[in-house]
């Protein structure tokens, strides 16, 4: 087909489905389209039509689906066509268009495509867009659009594509994007003026443009961590390692809870049968607010490197196995509000008047022994007559023995209390 679009289709009242696409009609579009008031689908792109996109389309209040993607449209994006709030599909893509995102397109909250690409459209993208919770492909690409990318975006779980390429968008890319990658499956962001790096847990996204982006990829130092505690406290022998080790946001790891920024702020594995020591990956995660490793088989001695978890509200070590005093540099911890370290085989704190001032200020406090500062070192004959009750008790059958027979100090033997005089 050639030539214009006649007015008279605008006679056809009970026309419900208009489709003239890949045709090569000229002219405007007529404003007596608009009288089709029981349309539900038009579709005219890819033909060769100029002028505005009509006002009057906007009382086509029964329209689903609207396609004028293709053509040489001029102008602004009428604000009426927020009148459609049955509309599930919207291309207005690779045209003349002018103009921002007009704000009345937020009523349309029934749309699962919004294609606008190919434009000169100009302004930044609306923060309106994210409550588009519908959203399966959003095209924005190859216009002039500005400012940041918003990190509304990332509450679009369905978006399966993502085309912001070919802009003048400015700073980061917001990390709420990572919220995406169970469903997103194409995302292109170069051609802009992005800075920064890109969220490790992008790299799942199948097809994208990172090559072409020139950004690093960011360093996760709270998920390498999080590996390294895995890895330290015998994590495949953990009641529930769900999601752990895998691509999926630290937010789904089992026990992971993260902030609005995606780092690290709580994590919670009591009772989840972890066996070996903290490590001092540990103090990577500077962002946590609340650390749960509690009633487990947790050994050995608390790293310094706690000290580093500045933010640390919370702290339960209690029914453990660990042993040794608490770190000096836990006093750095001072905002500190609740501590439990009790039933332990061996964990006490510094007899030091400075760490005690600092242990005696936390409220909620579940404090497990002072350490004993002994003058002289232990006596052999001690060392001897355990050893011999050990042997005679069959101590390598005991449910616990930690520190028996080894190096450590005698008050890091499970079970046993020395004097002043190391006795």
């Amino acid at each position: 087909l050639s030539g214009d679009i006649p007015a008279t289709l605008g006679g056809l009242t009970y026309l419900e489905v208009l489709d003239l696409s890949d045709n090569q009609l000229t002219g405007t579009i007529p404003p007596e389209i608009a009288d089709l008031t029981a349309l539900r689908s038009l579709t005219l792109d890819r033909n060769q039509l100029s002028g505005n996109v009509p006002v009057e389309l906007g009382n086509l209040i029964s329209l689903e689906r609207l396609n004028l993607g293709g053509n040489q449209l001029s102008g602004d994006i009428p604000a009426t066509l927020g009148r459609l709030t049955y509309l599930e599909v919207l291309d207005l893509s690779d045209n003349n268009l002018t103009g921002a995102i007009p704000p009345e397109l937020a009523s349309l909250t029934e749309l699962n495509s919004l294609h606008l690409g190919i434009n000169q459209l100009t302004g930044e993208i609306p923060e309106w867009i994210g409550g588009l919770d519908q959203l399966v492909y959003l095209s924005a690409n190859d216009n002039q659009l500005t400012g940041a990318i918003p990190p509304e975006l990332g509450s679009l779980y369905q978006l399966f594509y993502l085309w912001l390429h070919n802009n003048r968008l400015t700073g980061t890319i917001p990390p709420e994007l990572s919220n995406l990658t169970s469903s997103l499956e194409e995302l292109f962001l170069a051609g802009n003026q992005l800075t920064g790096c890109i969220p490790q847990v992008l790299r799942g996204v199948g097809t994208n443009d990172f090559d072409e982006l020139g950004l690093p990829f960011c360093a996760n130092a709270d998920r390498e961590a999080l590996i390294a505690f895995y890895n330290a406290t015998n994590g495949d022998h953990w009641r529930d390692s769900t999601n752990w080790l895998t691509s999926a946001p630290l937010s789904d790891w089992h026990g992971v809870s993260t902030n609005s920024e995606g780092r690290v702020a709580l994590l919670v594995l009591r009772g989840n049968s972890l066996t070996g020591a903290v490590p001092p990956e540990i103090g990577e995660l500077i962002n946590l607010r609340y650390l749960s490793l509690g009633s487990n088989q947790l050994t050995g001695t608390l790293p310094p490197e706690v000290g580093n978890l500045t933010r640390l509200e919370v702290l339960s070590l209690a029914g453990n196995r660990l042993w040794g005093p608490l770190p000096d540099a836990m006093t750095a911890l001072s905002v500190l509000n609740r501590f439990k370290f009790d039933d332990n085989s061996g964990l006490c704190a510094s007899p030091d008047p400075g760490f005690q001032e600092w242990l005696q200020s936390i409220p909620l406090l579940r404090s497990g022994p002072t350490c004993v500062r002994t003058a002289s070192p232990p006596d052999d004959r001690d060392i001897a007559a355990l050893t011999k009750l050990y042997s005679a008790t069959s101590g390598d059958n005991w449910r616990d023995r930690t520190n028996w027979l080894s190096e450590q100090p005698l008050q890091y033997w499970k079970g046993v209390h020395i004097n002043e005089e190391g006795r």
